[in-house]
């Protein structure tokens, strides 16, 4: 099968398939952004995210209820020199520690730093936030947490 090109307004000349840039093994363009689209989608899609429960940072020990599968978000400000050291002492190991991080609203009274805990039994856990400056222990936040189904 031949194609024809138009080259001029009086000429027309024939193109043979060898010639072409495009190939029949190859999928079209469309097709390979759309396959690329979908496995994006469904990758992001693909991970369920747990609920999460945020303790409002005031630095004061609380009681705090949370459904076992959640994340737990604690936030702690520190005014003055200090932070608070990672990882927290926990009484039982019902929530697994994720990390910790320095959070907004930067403010020169100091870091407001946010901890984030899984929770993976039913039960009741105390955690111990211990402030530190120079290696000395200057304020203690414990706050209760109770695992629930």
């Amino acid at each position: 099968m031949a194609i024809w090109s138009y080259l001029s307004s009086t000429q027309l000349h024939r193109v043979s398939h060898s010639t072409l840039p495009m190939s029949k093994s190859r999928p079209p363009l469309a097709s390979i952004a759309l396959g690329v689209a979908l496995v994006a989608a469904f990758a992001c899609g693909s991970t369920p995210t747990m609920p999460v429960t945020t303790v409002a940072g005031d630095n004061r020990s609380r009681t705090v209820e949370t459904p076992i599968g959640s994340e737990l978000r604690i936030v702690l400000w520190n005014v003055g020199g200090g932070t608070f050291e990672s990882p927290p002492i926990q009484s039982a190991a019902l929530l697994r520690f994720l990390g910790d991080s320095v959070i907004p609203p930067y403010t020169p009274a100091g870091p407001t730093q946010q901890f984030r805990f899984a929770a993976v039994s039913v039960g009741t856990v105390i955690i111990h936030f211990r402030r530190i400056l120079d290696g000395t222990v200057i304020g203690v936040v414990e706050d209760t947490v109770q695992i629930r189904e």
